[in-house]
């Protein structure tokens, strides 16, 4: 099963991809490094998910790069095997990162490594607890919840009191992750954590 996304980069990347020689002129190439390479500028990326049922994994087939990319392995599966294409190109503009360049060369080198654990985009909130609790932010948390101003303030209360659930890019969570201090990477492992807290 596949499904296709049109991904716009946020800027032209230029990538060296190799260019495999026919068979026919290997005989007039034979002084020439085999398979040769070519430059290849980016604007969007013109991506076909595979999603393989039996190893439990998608991948993502990036023309002209030669090797498809592990987007999601066999913890990440049966979270994400519903997605639709845009969600599968939120992920690879994830694992793209702030150096697309970088990253797509890498790729088209053959160097590409089994991707991060995937990031929840919600969990309940008494996940969310749970992890805080253990960590020891439990209440610190709540004294900035209930210190918050009317209006925003009694919805966020409501919500934390009650069974919402909370986004991980949610503007309440990214203030609360601020009030502690914590960086992007460590408010996404706190999500990973929570998600596998076992009940």
């Amino acid at each position: 099963m596949f499904t296709l996304a049109t991904i716009p980069l946020p800027h032209p990347v230029t990538v060296r991809v190799p260019v495999h020689v026919p068979l026919r002129s290997r005989v007039q190439a034979v002084s020439e490094t085999d398979p040769q390479t070519t430059d290849s500028t980016l604007e969007v990326l013109h991506v076909c998910f595979r999603i393989n049922t039996d190893t439990r994994s998608i991948h993502a087939e990036i023309p002209p790069l030669p090797e498809q990319v592990r987007i999601y392995g066999p913890d990440d599966f049966p979270f994400v095997v519903a997605d639709t294409p845009e969600q599968h190109a939120e992920r690879v503009l994830q694992l793209l990162g702030s150096d697309p360049a970088t990253v797509l060369q890498a790729w088209a080198d053959g160097r590409a490594t089994d991707p991060p654990k995937r990031v929840p985009r919600e969990l309940p909130n008494w996940r969310v607890k749970a992890v805080l609790h253990q960590m020891g932010h439990l209440e610190r948390v709540e004294q900035t919840i209930a210190t918050l101003p009317d209006p925003e303030g009694t919805i966020i209360r409501l919500a934390w009191a009650g069974d919402a659930k909370f986004a991980r890019h949610s503007a309440t969570v990214e203030a609360l992750s601020a009030s502690l201090g914590l960086t992007p990477t460590q408010l996404d492992d706190i999500f990973i954590r929570a998600e596998g807290i076992p009940i």
